[in-house]
Order: structure tokens, then C-alpha cells, then sequence
């Protein structure tokens, strides 16, 4: 009977070693994502920059008089929606951006919590740039 005891003791010291272990990796991967998150925000950034570049180059050749006013319509709204969500994430990553020039491991601290946030500000805009592609290929034709 003492062995059963003294070999659930061993098993339950392997067990929180295990569980130490995870914990240990997982703050590793979160100090890792803490120090990235400068890096990745200013790419985060420069992308939104050259689409707004895109963008803009987009008003300046609207669409012309040949194409239907559905197609021009569409086109138009999902302009709108590509608009909004590159503003939502800009307005979010800039806001993040002077969290870590303030106080570079804080605001790091910061980005890294909000990771979710921006994730998933980057699918919308991702949708919205299908959405966008879809009509245009639609206009192409």
C-alpha cells in the first residue's frame, strides 16, 4: 500500500513539473510577442499606409460611363467598407504605436493584450478587400 502512495506522489510531482514547464513556455512565447510587438506594429502600419495609397489612386481613376450603375454601386460600397476597416485598424495600431513610444515595454505589454483586437480588424479588412476584388472583377467584365 505504500508504494500506491508513494507512486501517486511521484506522479503528481511529475505532473506539476509538466504544468511549470507549459507555464514557463507560455511566458516565454508572451515576453517573445512583447519584445516583436514595436515591429509589428510599424509593419502593421506601413501596410495601411500603401493601402491608402491604393485608395487614393482609386478616386482618381473612378469608374467609367461603360459599366452598370449596380456594378458602380458595388464598387463604391465596398470602397466604403475597405475605408472603414483600414481606418478602424489604423486608428487602433497608431493608438498602440504611441502606448510604445511612450513606454516602449508597456506599450509593448499593451500591443501584445490587444493582439485579438487587431487580429481580428485585419480580417475585416482582409473581407473587405475580397468584397472589393469581387465587384471589381465583376466590373472587369
Amino acid at each position: 500500500m505504500a508504494e500506491l502512495g508513494v507512486i501517486s506522489g511521484s506522479l503528481g510531482i511529475v505532473s506539476l513539473a509538466l504544468q511549470v514547464s507549459e507555464s514557463v513556455m507560455k511566458l516565454k512565447f508572451f515576453l517573445d510577442s512583447v519584445k516583436d510587438a514595436p515591429d509589428e506594429i510599424n509593419y502593421t502600419i506601413g501596410q495601411i499606409e500603401a493601402l491608402d495609397l491604393v485608395l487614393s489612386s482609386a478616386d482618381v481613376h473612378e469608374y467609367d460611363d461603360d459599366s452598370s450603375e449596380a456594378t458602380a454601386a458595388a464598387m463604391r460600397t465596398s470602397k466604403v467598407f475597405l475605408v472603414q476597416a483600414a481606418r478602424a485598424l489604423e486608428t487602433s495600431v497608431k493608438d498602440l504605436d504611441l502606448a510604445i513610444g511612450k513606454r516602449k515595454k508597456v506599450g509593448s505589454f499593451k500591443a501584445v493584450l490587444k493582439q485579438s483586437v487587431i487580429e481580428k480588424l485585419k480580417q475585416r479588412l482582409r473581407d473587405a478587400q475580397d468584397l472589393l476584388v469581387l465587384s471589381n472583377q465583376y466590373y472587369s467584365q
